[in-house]
């Protein structure tokens, strides 16, 4: 079983402003961190136990466990071998299944260290919230261990003692060289524009959204507080303070938000957003808020619902829309930028 990243998809790469620490937080050995080119992720594997939790935290879901085991060999019963860990279970992968089964009981008794048990724990609590709360009829149980198994040491130790290795070490380091521990680090090379560009909802998410609709779950009406809710948000927008300059729309991951050809509009759609917070973290004057409450129904409906209207003008300029602020503005922020500091150039001021 081997950990891969789909760098293109992560939001760190989309934007050095995003704050999503997701994966560093959730690890429990320390193997993931931001020191990878261009302050990318990247995972020591040397560290890495391969517990899964990274791969069910990430809200673009962009790492994946590839299995060297698919099928269990004759004599193992499944699961044991090649079977995606426990861990890697998001809130929305739990409350699919849920849906599925009817009646889901999640066993970690005595096979999940007590770290991967409190997060899968949390993640149930948050897929039983939200299905309760959508209607749906479906049980969800997780069942917990005392004194389970501890995280197994990322890679074998072997006592030295006082080896010829070790000896020589002291007087000639320069004649001994180490194996650098594996990385998993992004090739800057190696990135794919298209997928970099690609704005598309996480494959659970499309999972999720269809186990609703085949589980004929109707439209709720309730809304939850955003803390019970970690995959989705409800969005407000500031219009006198929006500039209209459109740059959530570009950085969302998902094609959550939207905005029409003239920038009048700002759309948002909840059954696309992954909860990253990217578009809050680019908005400079932070005109774009998380509502304190989602509301459900405009999660399940997939529909697109507007957050505010903009007066817009075009730049006589560039042409670009702009928001206009009223008075006899008729450039946008950047050309009138431009032209004051022209002006100034030659001893003019406005």
């Amino acid at each position: 079983m081997t950990l891969s990243l789909t760098w293109e998809t992560c939001v760190k790469l989309r934007s050095r402003a995003a704050s999503c620490r997701a994966c560093v937080e959730v690890c429990p050995t320390g193997a993931i961190s931001f020191d990878g080119p261009r302050e990318s992720v990247a995972v020591d594997l040397s560290k890495c136990v391969e517990c899964g939790l990274c791969v069910g935290e990430c809200p673009t879901e962009s790492f994946q466990l590839t299995y060297l085991a698919p099928s269990p060999p004759a004599g193992e019963k499944a699961g044991e071998r090649g079977s995606a860990p426990l861990g890697a279970l998001s809130v929305e992968d739990l409350a699919v299944r849920a849906l599925a089964e009817g009646t889901f009981r999640l066993d970690l008794r005595s096979t999940q260290p007590p770290e991967v048990q409190q997060v899968l724990s949390s993640r149930a609590e948050a897929a039983r919230e939200f299905l309760q709360a959508v209607g749906a009829k479906t049980t969800l149980t997780v069942a917990l261990g005392k004194g389970a198994f501890p995280l197994p040491d990322p890679l074998p130790t072997e006592e030295r003692g006082a080896s010829r290795r070790d000896f020589l070490r002291r007087f000639v380091p320069a004649t001994i060289t180490e194996k650098p521990p594996p990385r998993l680090e992004m090739d800057t090379t190696k990135l794919n524009p298209a997928l970099l560009r690609s704005q598309e909802p996480p494959p659970r998410r499309k999972r999720l959204l269809a186990a609703l609709a085949a589980a004929q779950v109707p439209a709720p009406r309730a809304k939850l507080p955003d803390e019970l809710v970690p995959f989705t948000s409800s969005k407000s927008l500031d219009v006198t303070t929006c500039t209209a300059c459109a740059l959530c729309v570009t950085t969302c991951p998902t094609g959550a938000l939207s905005m029409t050809a003239v920038r009048d509009e700002l759309g948002f759609d909840a059954s696309a957003c992954v909860k990253c917070s990217t578009c809050h973290d680019v908005c400079e004057p932070h005109a774009l808020t998380r509502a304190k409450t989602i509301d459900l129904g405009h999660f399940t409906s997939r529909e697109v619902h507007p957050l505010g209207r903009l007066t817009v003008k075009s730049c006589a300029e560039c042409g670009a829309p702009f928001k206009h602020t009223g008075g006899e503005d008729f450039l946008c922020e950047r050309c009138r930028d431009l032209d004051d500091e022209a002006r100034a150039l030659v001893g003019f001021r406005r």
